[in-house]
């Protein structure tokens, strides 16, 4: 008899998870006073989460280049000589916060290495069109918080990373 010819047919769906944030190339600014809490709660900037899978997560890390230590707290920033000076910082760390609407479970959370602020509960899909996420961001500054000098103020880096189950 004869050898039947087979085939191995395969395959794999791509995974597609994108999160973006349309104010990434902007600033936010802060009006920081001592023994207030400043609350950022925007109308327009959010981040945009599309994917195949109903159900999804964001987290936010602290991403401020050539920070190791004491991640989610606001780091001095000369802006003159465009550098961080990593011996001043805010004493408290940054919140950042989601709420939750259709589809969408909302957190508040300090920001600190992975802190998940968003997931897709399944109840809307985000593949059919992408759902825009608005956060909100806390900030408390304390009288014992170092004043810094004209030309500095304090920066932080956020990053927005989607993950998929």
């Amino acid at each position: 008899m004869a050898a039947v010819p087979t085939a191995t047919i395969y395959g794999n769906p791509v995974a597609i998870m994108n999160v973006t944030v349309p104010i990434a190339s902007q600033s936010i600014a802060l009006a920081l006073s001592p023994g207030n809490t400043t609350t950022y709660t925007p109308t327009n900037p959010s981040f945009t989460v599309t994917s195949n899978y109903e159900t999804w997560s964001v987290s936010a890390t602290d991403s401020t280049p050539g920070k190791s230590a004491k991640l989610g707290q606001m780091v001095a920033y000369n802006g003159t000589a465009s550098t961080y000076d990593f011996t001043k910082y805010l004493g408290t760390a940054m919140t950042l916060s989601t709420s939750t609407t259709s589809g969408i479970t909302g957190k508040t959370d300090l920001l600190s290495t992975g802190t998940t602020i968003a997931t897709g509960d399944g109840s809307t899909s985000a593949v059919s069109a992408a759902l825009s996420v608005p956060f909100g961001i806390t900030q408390t500054v304390s009288y014992t918080d170092p004043v810094l000098p004209s030309g500095s103020n304090y920066q932080i880096v956020v990053t927005f990373t989607g993950s998929t189950p």
